[in-house]
């Protein structure tokens, strides 16, 4: 991102930060301070391209173009939604994962389900929603007994209003044949240096052992 862009005759990296200035409430007052002091730093690092799927060729070391040529090209169906074959009893982290871990093998993205562990960033002290899927695929409702796994430091918030029962809460009925969504409100640690940590699920369920489920988390530091 240090490369100067022919046309626009700046780098990359302000460029980039020009672009996400306009959106403030996703990045605050940084890129408009970074394009002031011309601080550029946090918008040099490169930027990866991953060839996750291509019907015209190409290699994974070639140009972003590369295999284009003129004219069309057949028609080429995916694979499409088909149900997974899971225990009767299951967790998983919700919403974005449990979508995209069904969408990529539909659409033969099949590089993309091993290519990173869940992951995602948060700052010093700041809270942190993490959401799990208790799934029951039996005839009948099902408790699952659910523990949080948290490195030192970590509390989860049992105060918010956000939250319409006491937590920590633990217990959970799921109904037959049903998903039930449960939403943990964490609060990070205060740490001077950023590192990465992780936090994972187990539960028990209809005398069943489930997970466990890990979420990798970068904690910036202060």
């Amino acid at each position: 991102m240090t490369a100067i862009s022919p046309s626009q005759r700046v780098s990359y990296a302000r460029l980039a930060a020009k672009e996400v200035s306009f959106h403030r409430t996703q990045y605050g007052d940084q890129p408009a301070r970074a394009l002031a002091t011309n601080n550029l730093k946090d918008f040099e690092q490169p930027l990866p391209f991953l060839l996750a799927k291509s019907l015209i060729g190409g290699a994974v070391t070639g140009d972003i173009l590369d295999g284009i040529r003129s004219g069309a090209i057949a028609f080429a169906p995916v694979r499409g939604y088909r149900p997974e074959n899971t225990p009767a009893l299951s967790i998983e982290l919700g919403q974005g994962w449990a979508f995209y871990r069904r969408f990529y093998p539909a659409h033969n993205l099949d590089v993309m389900p091993g290519l990173l562990a869940p992951e995602l960033g948060v700052g010093s002290g700041q809270h942190l929603p993490a959401f799990l899927l208790l799934h029951n695929a039996t005839d009948k409702p099902v408790t699952f007994h659910l523990r949080t796994q948290l490195p030192p430091g970590w509390s989860v918030d049992s105060t918010s209003a956000q939250h319409s029962h006491p937590w920590p809460m633990t217990e959970f009925i799921a109904s037959p044949h049903d998903d039930f969504p449960v939403r943990i409100r964490l609060i990070a640690p205060r740490l001077a240096k950023s590192e990465w940590q992780t936090i994972n699920w187990t539960a028990t369920a209809d005398g069943r052992e489930l997970g466990p489920v890990a979420l990798r988390i970068y904690v910036y530091g202060q």
